[in-house]
């Protein structure tokens, strides 16, 4: 076929395709960037805003910088504008921006107690988003979806009976808690942090599970671990480092711990592949880091969760882990591309 009849070609099923909007892939243009349905549009304009930022020289690391500013402000300042633009609203803005700056290479936290940055805060702040808690956050609609609640409830009776950790806070002496010899002890690092982070993630996962499956929905085991390490992740002290059991000193987080009992729980597999580049990520790590995200990125609508959902299938084991419609079998209308 000469160029000539390949643009003709091209161009006639374009305007074929666009002739009439309600012939299009998605049910109305309108709900591609409005949100009423998809959020495709928004995530491809942030997409390509930081990709952009990126290749101009902006570095995407999240650093706890003695400065007002870093390079990652103005990145995602610009990506969800984008966002914004294309009518996604301030939350779901927040997460989309977020997870992709996390894909493109920044921490979910980096820093301490008294001076640390957040990548879920810091998008919400720059999204002009509501502070709200993990409890506003919902599966991925797959026919229905199951808001948090499953997740407080189990963590919040373990918590009750004294069952998530070994340290009963009855028992401890005045001033340990809160201090340098809790979190930078034995007591912190090896025992409580991660025998709580883990337990609580582990009872989170597993309650959301078993909510899905009382919806009559499958328990696709990627919300419920992601549900699992936020509502943990609200809990658990974010900064607090683990003992070398875990890793080096300074390298692990309770955020992983999270990610850890959330992981086991889901069964989910322990390493994931991103398309294309066969990049490897520690699977409880990402989960973990994701709780971290969502429990500061606002309240996002459950089609701001659908977007997250399709973000995650641009790994090669999103069928296996229930990650978007876009890597798996199933394909309804309103996961289509416009066009």
């Amino acid at each position: 076929m000469s160029e000539v009849d390949r643009e003709k070609l091209l161009l006639a099923t374009h305007l074929a395709v666009t002739f009439k909007p309600d012939l299009m892939t998605n049910d109305k243009l309108e709900a591609a960037t409005k949100g009423h349905g998809t959020l495709v549009i928004p995530v491809i304009c942030a997409a390509n805003s930081i990709a952009e930022d990126i290749l101009r020289g902006l570095d995407i690391s999240l650093v706890d910088a003695s400065a007002p500013t870093i390079p990652l402000d103005t990145i995602v300042k610009n990506a969800i504008e984008a966002a914004k633009e294309a009518g996604a609203s301030p939350e779901n803005a927040a997460l989309i921006v977020a997870a992709l700056a996390y894909f493109s290479g920044a921490a979910a936290r980096a820093g301490v107690p008294m001076a640390n940055r957040k990548l879920g805060a810091l998008a919400r702040i720059h999204a002009g988003a509501c502070r709200t808690s993990a409890i506003s956050i919902a599966t991925n609609k797959f026919t229905h979806r199951v808001p948090a609640f499953p997740a407080y409830k189990a963590v919040y009776e373990a918590l009750l009976e004294k069952k998530l950790t070994r340290v009963d806070g009855a028992k401890l002496p005045p001033f340990v808690a809160g201090g340098a010899i809790y979190g930078h002890s034995a007591l912190g690092e090896d025992i409580n942090v991660p025998e709580l982070a883990k337990n609580a993630a582990k009872v989170a996962t597993e309650a959301m599970m078993r909510a899905m499956e009382g919806a009559g929905i499958t328990a696709y085991p990627l919300w419920p671990a992601l549900i699992g390490a936020a509502v943990t992740m609200e809990i658990v002290h974010p900064d607090s480092f683990l003992g070398e059991e875990y890793g080096p000193f300074g390298t692990v987080d309770s955020a992983y711990a999270a990610g850890l009992g959330a992981v086991e729980a889901a069964k989910l597999p322990a390493k994931i592949h991103l398309r294309g580049t066969g990049e490897e990520f520690d699977t409880a790590k990402v989960i973990g880091d994701f709780g971290l995200i969502l429990k500061d990125i606002g309240g996002p609508s459950v089609i701001g969760s659908m977007a997250l959902n399709e973000i995650f299938a641009g790994f090669q084991e999103a069928a296996i882990i229930g990650a978007g419609f876009s890597g798996g079998p199933v394909n309804p209308p309103l996961g289509h591309l416009c066009g």
